[in-house]
């Protein structure tokens, strides 16, 4: 009988707290949860994601699953560039409201495979040794490396000297824009 009340008066405290607002709510406490114990840095791309954001998502699906929050940068309800406070380096294109490309233009993030921002293109054709070639369209000397077809893909932009610049993961058509949401 003594741990039953013990009990009930932890859960009328509990419950004033919460009311209080002094005790996150449920919703609250796993999205903290969440995102304490997923250390951005371990986020790797693939051609279906970025580490917990998935192509299809939401953005309050995306801070949901981060604990992060996301901020606009351009464009409008087609298509929107955002960025997660926190994430530096990482965009992410929104088409009609859903997650559909993520670009990673700085260190320290890498794709699943290990390739990261300053790695020798020919270490990308190594890793992926199926992907296609194609001119970059404003680097002379530059290329696009394409690993994936349809329904989704990544491209890797190198540079004059053939080291990765950036690259970008997710639907095929929207990680074939050139510039963003065009």
């Amino acid at each position: 009988m003594q741990g039953r009340k013990v009990g009930c008066l932890a859960a009328a405290i509990a419950g004033l707290a919460i009311a209080a607002g002094s005790v996150p709510a449920a919703a609250d406490r796993d999205r903290v949860a969440r995102a304490a114990g997923d250390d951005p840095t371990s986020w790797r791309l693939s051609k279906h994601g970025f580490g917990p954001i998935r192509v299809g998502l939401t953005i309050r699906q995306v801070e949901e699953r981060t604990g992060l929050d996301a901020e606009p940068s351009y464009g409008s309800r087609p298509c929107r560039i955002w960025f997660l406070n926190g994430v530096s380096g990482v965009g992410l294109m929104t088409a009609n409201g859903k997650v559909v490309r993520v670009d990673v233009y700085r260190l320290p993030w890498r794709t699943k495979h290990g390739i990261r921002v300053g790695m020798k293109g020919s270490t990308v054709r190594k890793r992926h040794p199926n992907l296609k070639v194609a001119r970059h369209p404003y680097t002379p000397r530059g290329r696009y490396l394409i690993v994936g077809g349809k329904p989704r893909r990544m491209i890797f932009e190198t540079g004059a000297r053939g080291r990765v610049t950036s690259f970008r993961g997710g639907l095929s058509k929207p990680v074939g824009y050139i510039e963003g949401c065009a």
